[in-house]
């Protein structure tokens, strides 16, 4: 059951960065190559189609929800068990655009599941860690944070923070509408004062956002990773999205409510419906599940809008990179050594 599940993982997560969105017009577009044997085969390998991918990571699905459904917990959370099987197949059915079986495995596994954690009554420092209520499945630590922020604090009395990435201005600005309010200002990222004065290098000091879900300037390993990272707050945001798409929206509205209540100070009721409802579900997902793994991916199945990335470099010039609504680089390219191996491959335009 776990190493269907975990076939079914990494073969999802691979033709999504190497295959086009699943659409009607993309499932006989290249995906990735199925491997599905145990022995080593002398022979070249071609790409299955994305729709192909699809069915198998679907049957390796069914095979892992038949096993771990007989199965105890076991070592939690660094081993899957029913409660990821349930949510990945929800994620998958997301991305198919099916609407009624992402609802439907997501309340399955909100039935197994169904812990938030509320950040009101949070007083820890870092919301990401193995005793959250809210955690199904993970799978090493969290490696991200380290490369974002490796240190933080005072050094002969003097304040050294200076992290190799900011929060963006488009996350940022995703948090606006609620403000302090929202309490995921303070626990997910939080505005700090970065900058550094030395004898031969100092950085001019000023305020900027910062991640915090995860403290990367502390050296002691992290329990949790930001990639294979499966909680119940993902379940909520599948089911209140796939309902909403469902013409469901009454339970659209209580999904999304119930989360919202565990994150804001004050948690409105929510009267949006149409597209305004999906447009608010989807937001809220850009908000919850920032630096979990799914920005990239959700931008993908949602039509691959055109984005800008502004980069400040050499004396305060910026540099502007632009990726075109339905650029060919929302996937990418196939590594020239895999392409060395297998000649039969034909990479990505």
């Amino acid at each position: 059951g776990e190493s269907a599940f975990l076939r079914a993982l990494y073969y999802f997560q691979l033709v999504n960065l190497y295959g086009k969105p699943y659409c009607a017009d993309n499932l006989s577009s290249p995906g990735v190559p199925l491997k599905l044997s145990q022995i080593v085969e002398d022979k070249d390998y071609t790409c299955a189609t994305v729709e192909e991918v699809y069915s198998q990571i679907l049957k390796d699905l069914k095979l892992a929800e038949e096993c771990l459904s007989q199965t105890a917990k076991k070592n939690f959370p660094y081993r899957a068990d029913i409660a990821a099987v349930y949510l990945l197949k929800s994620r998958v059915f997301l991305y198919m655009q099916n609407w009624k079986d992402a609802l439907a495995y997501a309340q399955k596994t909100l039935n197994v599941n169904g812990n938030l954690l509320d950040l009101k009554s949070f007083s820890g420092e870092e919301v990401l860690e193995e005793s959250s209520p809210e955690i199904i499945f993970s799978m090493g630590g969290y490696v991200l944070a380290y490369s974002i922020q490796t240190f933080r604090g005072m050094s002969n009395n003097i304040w050294k923070n200076c992290p190799g990435y900011v929060i963006s201005d488009d996350l940022v600005k995703a948090f606006d509408d609620e403000g302090k309010n929202d309490l995921r200002t303070r626990f997910y990222i939080s505005k700090d004062t970065v900058g550094y004065k030395g004898d031969r290098l100092s950085i001019p000091y000023t305020e900027a956002w910062t991640f915090r879900k995860v403290l990367g300037w502390v050296t002691s390993p992290r329990n949790l990773s930001d990639n294979f990272l499966f909680r119940t707050a993902e379940a909520y945001l599948n089911g209140a999205e796939a309902a909403a798409l469902a013409g469901e929206e009454t339970e659209a509205r209580s999904l999304l409510k119930t989360l919202r209540d565990h994150r804001l100070l004050v948690s409105r009721p929510i009267t949006e419906s149409g597209q305004a409802l999906v447009d608010l579900i989807r937001l809220e997902r850009q908000r919850e599940l920032c630096l979990d793994g799914h920005r990239w991916f959700d931008l993908r199945r949602c039509g691959m809008p055109e984005m800008i990335h502004e980069v400040t470099i050499n004396k305060g010039q910026v540099q502007e990179y632009r990726l075109a609504k339905g650029s060919d680089r929302y996937v990418l390219p196939i590594p020239k050594k895999v392409l060395d191996k297998n000649p039969a491959l034909v990479q990505n335009p």
